[in-house]
């Protein structure tokens, strides 16, 4: 009998390779833990109803995803926090001032401020997001995390107001994104 009972598995650069793949060996790792008697658990930033078809692919049915906003446990919720409704309102009105873009994410999709601009056109494409619907009002208590895309590397700079929370870079195109996520040139 094994020892460990949990293995928790990052999506990207540890079970996805940069060209979204997922290596034979990796699949095979997997497997064998599972056949141990070892919970896998993937746990990632991404949004986890974007992540359906690796899951699948894996069979694993627990989850960490939006960076601990959301956890599932043999396919059951354990945990969900959606982010504080004043600050989310706080990031819609800061994008819409700045002129800055917004992808929020709920259980179900994700949540864009728009769907035609070339930045917005890039990152969908670069994320693979594919269950995209435009902001409305009605979804404002059920964002569970979300990227700003910004035009400079002072972006982030608008969206700080408190220590709860933290913006952090994700790496994508020829850009990076940060924050629950800038763009930077």
């Amino acid at each position: 009998m094994c020892k460990y009972k949990l293995l928790f598995l990052d999506i990207d650069g540890t079970i996805m390779r940069p060209d979204n793949t997922i290596e034979q060996s990796t699949k095979i790792a997997v497997f064998q833990a599972q056949q141990k008697g070892i919970e896998v658990v993937l746990a990632t930033g991404r949004p986890l109803h974007e992540i359906a078809n690796i899951a699948e692919e894996l069979h694993v049915k627990s989850f960490i995803g939006y960076n601990g906003a959301y956890c599932i446990y043999n396919q059951k919720d354990i945990f969900k926090e959606p982010m504080n409704r004043k600050s989310v309102r706080y990031f819609v009105d800061t994008a819409i001032i700045k002129r800055h873009e917004l992808v929020l994410y709920t259980s179900e999709k994700n949540i864009l401020t728009t769907l035609d601009s070339e930045p917005m056109k890039q990152f969908v494409a670069e994320f693979q997001l594919n269950k995209n619907e435009i902001i409305t009002p009605s979804v404002i208590d059920n964002i569970l995390a979300m990227t700003i895309i910004t035009d400079s590397e002072i972006g982030d700079s608008h969206y700080k107001i408190d220590d709860s929370i933290h913006l952090s870079q994700v790496q994508g195109m020829n850009h990076c994104f940060d924050g629950n996520q800038r763009q930077c040139k």
